[in-house]
C-alpha cells in the first residue's frame, strides 16, 4: 500500500495554517495599532502641556512694551497678542499665539532701533502645537474684576474691551483623527491673572 495525504488533507491542513496565520497578523497589527496610538497620545500631551506652561508664564508677567503701548494689544478666541520681557533681558517682545487650523502657533517679535520699534515683518514664527482637535472650539476667554473663580460666570462677550481683562483662561483640546484609529482627545485648561492687570476694585 502507497502512503500520503490526499487532497483533501492538504486544503485542510492549509486552511489551518492560513487561519492561524490570519490570526497572528492581526494580533500583531492591533498591538502596532494601540501601540502607535498611545505614542501620538502622549505626543500631544506633551506638547499642549508644555505650550501652556510657557503660555501662563508669559502671560502672568506681561506689561507696557518698550514703545509705552498697554500690555495686550489684541485678544480672540483664537489669538492673543501681548507684551512680555520672556528671556529676561529688559526688552519685552511682543508675543502673538494663534490658531492656524488645526495648529496652535506662537509668533515673535523683539523691538529694535532707538527709539524702539515692533517691526512685523521680523516676526518668528514656530509650532507649539501640532494637532489641536478643532479648528472652532474657543481656546481663550477673558474675564473682567468681578470675576470670583465660579463656573457659571460669564466671560466678557465680543468684542473684548481689553482694558476690563483681569483674568485670561486658556484651553487646550488636542486629539489624532487618523484614518485606522478612533480619534484621542485630551483637554487641558488654566487660568492666569497677569501681575501688571490687577486692581483693587
Amino acid at each position: 500500500m502507497k502512503k500520503g495525504f490526499t487532497l483533501i488533507e492538504i486544503l485542510v491542513v492549509m486552511g489551518i495554517i492560513v487561519l492561524i496565520g490570519g490570526a497572528i497578523m492581526r494580533f500583531g497589527s492591533d498591538i502596532f495599532i494601540n501601540n502607535l496610538r498611545q505614542q501620538k497620545t502622549f505626543n500631544n500631551e506633551s506638547e499642549a502641556k508644555l505650550a501652556l506652561s510657557q503660555l501662563v508664564t508669559e502671560l502672568r508677567t506681561m506689561s507696557q512694551s518698550n514703545t509705552g503701548t498697554y500690555p495686550i494689544e489684541a485678544v480672540s478666541t483664537s489669538s492673543l497678542i501681548f507684551y512680555s520681557d520672556i528671556n529676561k533681558d529688559n526688552l519685552k517682545e511682543r508675543v502673538r499665539y494663534f490658531r492656524d487650523g488645526v495648529v496652535f502657533k506662537k509668533g515673535l517679535v523683539v523691538p529694535t532701533g532707538q527709539p524702539y520699534v515692533y517691526n512685523l515683518s521680523n516676526e518668528k514664527v514656530s509650532t507649539l502645537i501640532s494637532s489641536l482637535a478643532s479648528t472652532t472650539e474657543p481656546i481663550f476667554s477673558f474675564y473682567d474684576h468681578s470675576y470670583a473663580g465660579s463656573t457659571t460666570t460669564e466671560a466678557l462677550a465680543d468684542p473684548v474691551s481689553i482694558q476690563n481683562i483681569r483674568l485670561i483662561k486658556i484651553n487646550f483640546s488636542v486629539g489624532s483623527t487618523d484614518s485606522f484609529a478612533k480619534p484621542v482627545t485630551i483637554n487641558l485648561t488654566s487660568q492666569v491673572t497677569p501681575r501688571n492687570l490687577k486692581d483693587n476694585l
